[in-house]
Parts: C-alpha cells; sequence; structure tokens
C-alpha cells in the first residue's frame, strides 16, 4: 500500500503541476482535471477500508459531476479575467446563453443518474441525495437569471454546498 500511494500522489502531484501551468487555460481539460482529482481523492478513501464498499465510487461520481457544472459556472463568473490573460475556456469561446444550457444539461444528467441510483442501490433511503438533488435544482434555477459576476458566485457556492452535502451521504450507508 505504501508504494502504491506513493505513485498516487506523485501523480496528482504531476496532474495539478500540468494543471497550473498548461490545462486551466485549455477548454475543458483543466475543469475534468479538477474534478478527476477530486473524483480519486474520494475513491481513495477505499484503499483505507478492509472491505471494499462500491458506494465511495457512486459518491466520487457525483463529486466528479458536481465539481465539473462549478468549474464551468466559475468560469462564466471569471470570464472576464480569463479572456485578458487568454485562457480558452468554454465561457470565453461560447456564448453565455450555450455554456448555461450545457451546464443545465449536465445538471438533468446528473438529477436522472441520481435518481437511477437511489432507486437501484438505496431504495429504503430515498431521502439520503434530496438535499443533493434540492441544492441542485435550485442551482439549475439560479443559474437560468444569472448575469453578473455575483449571482454566479452565489450558483457555485450552492453547488459547493451540495457536493459536501453529496460527500456526507456515506455516513448514512
Amino acid at each position: 500500500m505504501g508504494s502504491e500511494m506513493c505513485i498516487r500522489d506523485r501523480a496528482c502531484i504531476v496532474l495539478l503541476w500540468g494543471y497550473s501551468r498548461y490545462f486551466q487555460k485549455q477548454i475543458l481539460i483543466g475543469n475534468v482535471i479538477v474534478a478527476l482529482l477530486t473524483f480519486l481523492s474520494i475513491c481513495w478513501l477505499n484503499s483505507f477500508n478492509e472491505v471494499f464498499n462500491p458506494i465511495i465510487y457512486w459518491v466520487g461520481g457525483l463529486s466528479f459531476f458536481i465539481h465539473l457544472i462549478r468549474e464551468l459556472v466559475k468560469d462564466i463568473e471569471d470570464v472576464k479575467g480569463d479572456r485578458a490573460f487568454g485562457y480558452r475556456t468554454l465561457a470565453v469561446y461560447w456564448p453565455l446563453l450555450k455554456v448555461k444550457i450545457s451546464i443545465w444539461c449536465l445538471i438533468l444528467i446528473l438529477l436522472f443518474v441520481m435518481v437511477i441510483w437511489q432507486m437501484i442501490e438505496w431504495p429504503q433511503k430515498m431521502y439520503s441525495l434530496g438535499a443533493v438533488a434540492y441544492l441542485l435544482l435550485v442551482s439549475a434555477n439560479k443559474l437560468i437569471t444569472a448575469q453578473h459576476s455575483s449571482q454566479f458566485n452565489f450558483v457555485s457556492n450552492l453547488l459547493k454546498i451540495a457536493m459536501v452535502v453529496g460527500v456526507f451521504t456515506v455516513f448514512f450507508v
């Protein structure tokens, strides 16, 4: 387990260095790397368990998608700075409405997957992800009308809360 952790740590360091040096300036690549690191950090919890728990991977996937959505919202929030520094984000290259629709579609897909997951894995605990679903719906609703940086920041913070609440669902399993 020691050498495996060393390899994982080094891989994360390389990814973070690559992100800060190159990938954060590219369309979607930086967003996916940050979301992937979030996914991996949660999934690596299984290496500390004596018994493999597949729910941790579900929660990792949930955090990946919420974090990816949040990164896209943050790109909209920071579009002026990204444009000034020559970053190539979706918010720089696509019209605002197209980026919003893309985020909305990701939220709908995530909600659909969450409902299916609840019905298959936790039918007796349907309430467990209700708060996450509610926060995603509120975020999607606020995203529709958001026009200013402060409004996108509010949506980003709602998504951050949704991710934290989603991660804590592990404790209800």
